[in-house]
């Protein structure tokens, strides 16, 4: 079940799949107000659905808006994978149909992907920000990962290791900008996945320490409320993620 919570420093939430964790500046934890299906007039909402593409995707996607209008001080940077920002797809996702109206996505008519689809809905988070403040979401797994490792008497011994492997989508700032629109400073997508295991001795099971590959894209993007963007993310050994998201500023009653 999605909720959202309101933070003064920066917030997360839990989506459908794994846990979320807040950071604050500082280290010190955010401050947290009652969660509410009404957010407080002033706050910016941001929602995503991030999903996980399991067949090819066919077809084109165009970029309509101007997402770095009025940003001088910084240039994107995407490290060891591709990206590519949208806001009108016409594609075909793992067998579901994802287009745009009016600058809504729909995939087969629906808001989400269809479920039992190639599609995988890792999480469909939302977030309340107060400005300027920022925010963090990071989404994976707690459990450490099990791998096997050959003893000098030719046994196999079980162990585990931590590794930071999941999505972690942050922003430091979130500001009104001009014409509207909001820009997200400092917005950064790190992608963490096993990408593959290191051979062990005297099997040839896929059993063996795990090795993980890392995505980075760090930005500044000036986007307008009530639009749908997407960033399609490609790497080796993992597959593709969209990420959908759209920003929307409370008014008051």
């Amino acid at each position: 079940m999605n909720r959202v919570i309101f933070a003064v420093a920066c917030i997360a939430v839990l989506g459908d799949f794994g846990a979320a964790l807040a950071v604050a500046p500082g280290g010190s934890p955010p401050v947290l107000a009652p969660a509410s299906d009404q957010p407080t007039s002033g706050y910016i909402v941001i929602k995503l659905n991030v999903c996980r593409i399991h067949g090819d995707i066919e077809g084109e996607t165009s970029l309509t808006d101007n997402i770095r209008v009025g940003i001088t001080a910084d240039k994107m940077e995407v490290q060891k994978g591709g990206c590519t920002f949208f806001t009108v797809p016409n594609l075909t996702v793992g067998g579901v149909k994802l287009t745009s109206e009016n600058g809504r996505w729909s995939w087969d008519g629906k808001e989400k992907p269809p479920r039992d689809s190639r599609v995988e809905l890792l999480t469909s988070p939302k977030v309340a920000v107060s400005p300027p403040n920022g925010f963090e979401i990071a989404i994976g797994s707690p459990q450490p990962i099990e791998y096997f490792e050959r003893r000098p008497d030719g046994l196999f011994e079980l162990k585990t290791v931590q590794e930071d492997i999941g999505l972690r989508l942050k922003s430091a700032n979130v500001e009104r900008g001009a014409d509207g629109r909001i820009v997200l400073q400092g917005f950064s997508i790190r992608l963490g996945f096993v990408q593959k295991r290191e051979p062990v001795e005297g099997t040839s099971l896929d059993v063996g320490r795990p090795v993980v590959k890392t995505q980075v894209i760090d930005s500044t993007l000036a986007v307008k409320p009530d639009q749908d963007y997407g960033m399609l993310l490609s790497s080796d050994g993992y597959g593709s993620v969209i990420m959908q998201f759209r920003v929307e500023v409370q008014k008051g009653k």
